[in-house]
C-alpha cells in the first residue's frame, strides 16, 4: 500500500500546477490517491498492530502501538477536516485565506503521514537491539 502511495506521489512531483486546468485535474487525483492509500494504509497496519497487542510483552511494544494510534489517528481526523474544506471550498470571505488554511491544512496532513512509519521506531530499535529495557529487580 506504502508503494502505492509512493507512486501518486512520485506522479505529484511531475505535475505543474500553472499548466492549466489538466494538470491542476491530475494534481487533485494524485492526491486524493496518495492521502487515501495512506489512510488506508494506517488502518491496515493500526488493525494489524491491535490484533497482536495480546502478544506484546515490552514497553517498547507499547510505546510504538499507542504513537501509531494517535498518528494514525490524527491522520483520519485530519482527513475528515481536509475532506470537508474541499468540499466546501470558502470557509471565509476572502479567497487567499481561504485557499491559505485550506493548504495549512494539506501541510499539515502529509506531515502525519510522513510521521507515521517513525512511530515504530522505538519497536524497531527494541527488536534489533538498540534499546535496552530495564527490568525491575
Amino acid at each position: 500500500m506504502y508503494n502505492l502511495a509512493g507512486g501518486f506521489l512520485a506522479g505529484l512531483t511531475a505535475i505543474r500546477l500553472h499548466d492549466g486546468s489538466l494538470a491542476h485535474n491530475w494534481h487533485i487525483w494524485l492526491s486524493e490517491g496518495f492521502y487515501s492509500t495512506q489512510v488506508i494504509a494506517f488502518l491496515i497496519d493500526s488493525w494489524c498492530a491491535t490484533a497482536r497487542r495480546s502478544a506484546q510483552s515490552s514497553a517498547a511494544q507499547t510505546r510504538a502501538l499507542r504513537a501509531r494510534w494517535t498518528i494514525g489517528l490524527s491522520a483520519i481526523a485530519m482527513s475528515l477536516v481536509f475532506l470537508r474544506l474541499y468540499i466546501s471550498r470558502e470557509i471565509v470571505a476572502d479567497p487567499w485565506m481561504s485557499q491559505a488554511i485550506y493548504v495549512s491544512c494539506e501541510y499539515l496532513l502529509a506531515t502525519l503521514c510522513f510521521a507515521y512509519p517513525m512511530a515504530q521506531y522505538t519497536e524497531v530499535r527494541a527488536y534489533y537491539g538498540g534499546f535496552r529495557e530495564e527490568v525491575p529487580a
